[in-house]
C-alpha cells in the first residue's frame, strides 16, 4: 500500500520526507476482520510540488479503485481535498508544502473521517505556527 504511494511521491518534484502511523479499530467487523486507519504525511519544498504529487496519488489511487469509487465529501479546512470510498476509503488532503494521505482497510464509509482528517490539518495548522500540536 504505501510503498507504491512513497514511489509515486519520490518520483514527484521537491518531495522533502514523510512519516505515516495508524490506528486499529478494537473491535472487528462482520468479516471479522480489525479496521486500519493508516495516516501518512509527505512534506514537500513548495505548495506546487505538494500539489502535483496529490494530482498524482489522487489519480492513481481512483483508477486501482475502478467503478466501486464514490465521492466522500470531507471537509477539514485544507486548501484541497479529495475523498471517495468503495473497496476502502481514501482521503486526500493539501495545506502548503504538506501532503497528507488516510487510507482505510476493512472499515466502512460511515467512519468519522472528517473529523480524522481535521485532527490532522489542524496538527499541521499549530506546527506550522510554530506551536507543540501535542500540546
Amino acid at each position: 500500500m504505501l510503498f507504491g504511494a512513497r514511489q509515486l511521491i519520490n518520483e514527484s518534484g521537491g518531495f522533502v520526507s514523510y512519516g505515516t502511523t495508524y490506528f486499529l479499530k478494537l473491535k472487528q467487523n462482520a468479516d471479522g476482520r480489525q479496521g486500519h486507519l493508516y495516516f501518512t504525511v509527505f512534506s514537500f519544498k513548495t505548495p506546487e510540488d505538494a500539489q502535483a504529487a496529490m494530482k498524482g496519488l489522487t489519480k492513481k489511487e481512483r483508477r486501482k479503485a475502478g467503478a466501486e469509487a464514490k465521492p466522500l465529501q470531507i471537509s477539514a479546512g485544507a486548501e484541497e481535498t479529495d475523498a471517495f470510498t468503495g473497496k476502502h476509503t481514501e482521503v486526500h488532503l493539501r495545506l502548503g508544502g504538506v501532503l497528507v494521505r488516510l487510507e482505510s482497510t476493512d472499515l466502512t464509509a460511515n467512519e468519522p473521517y472528517a473529523d480524522f482528517a481535521t485532527l490532522q490539518i489542524d496538527r499541521i495548522k499549530k506546527t506550522a505556527a510554530g506551536k507543540n500540536p501535542d500540546a
